[in-house]
């Protein structure tokens, strides 16, 4: 792990309901056999974590001048990883945002974010997602908190933060085995909507996923993940929950 230093911390994303995306940490050290991330950035040590230390200081002076906008924190990076607990730079672009007043979404695979309910609670508008594609065997391909951990971290949040699930990838085998526990702990942990989505093949995927666990996950058909994500959806209206797929 090193320390890097960015021009910029603010950039324009299309992912979901959002302005912007901040992104803490360069690379990943969950490295999730899965994961898209290091074929979108093309990094080539993508599960080398590099510490942006000083974005917090550069995302202060952009807010300063930055349109009003919904921030999505950790989009191609878990703002939550291992390394914050020692480099806490994703607390310290939190500490930002709230000062500046803009609303943010944080979405990671580890339960470290309650660490920071107090200062989420500042955000306007904050919310917090998990995410979770199944409650057993995950170690095999991705990194983390316990996935039912996760789940559970988020009652610690105070009332007036958005909880979610992210339910995703979907891989076959494993996500419509854990379904239903996923969605009842989703609903003890007061979670407000849930989101699912497919796995997503870039160039060059297939063939190393081919040589994981997760081999058996590779070719599912969409109508496979359209039929968990009408269990998911239909689940979710018993349980009180929006569920939305996102494909």
């Amino acid at each position: 792990m090193r320390e890097v230093y960015v021009k910029r911390a603010l950039v324009p994303t299309r992912l979901g309901a959002a302005e912007y995306a901040v992104n803490p940490y360069a690379g990943c050290g969950h490295c999730c056999a899965y994961c898209y991330a290091p074929y979108v950035t093309r990094d080539p040590d993508f599960c080398a974590v590099r510490v942006r230390r000083n974005l917090p200081s550069v995302l202060d002076r952009e807010l300063r001048r930055a349109r009003m906008g919904r921030i999505l924190v950790g989009t191609v990076t878990d703002a939550y990883q291992e390394a914050e607990d020692r480099c806490r730079v994703t607390r310290l672009a939190l500490e930002v945002i709230a000062k500046r007043g803009f609303p943010a979404t944080i979405l990671t695979k580890s339960a470290l974010f309650v660490r920071d309910a107090d200062l989420i609670a500042r955000i306007p508008g904050a919310e917090v997602g998990v995410t979770v594609t199944s409650l057993e065997g995950w170690e095999e391909y991705e990194g983390g908190s316990d996935p039912a951990e996760r789940i559970e971290a988020l009652k610690s949040l105070p009332g007036g933060v958005i909880r979610y699930l992210f339910l995703g990838p979907i891989l076959k085998g494993r996500t419509e085995r854990d379904l239903r526990e996923i969605m009842d702990l989703a609903a003890d942990a007061g979670i407000s909507y849930v989101l699912v989505d497919r796995l997503r093949l870039k160039e060059g995927m297939r063939e190393k996923l081919m040589a994981t666990a997760l081999k058996d996950a590779v070719d599912a058909p969409l109508s496979y993940y359209r039929d968990v994500a009408m269990r998911a959806a239909r689940m979710g209206r018993e349980r009180g929950m929006r569920v939305e797929a996102l494909f």
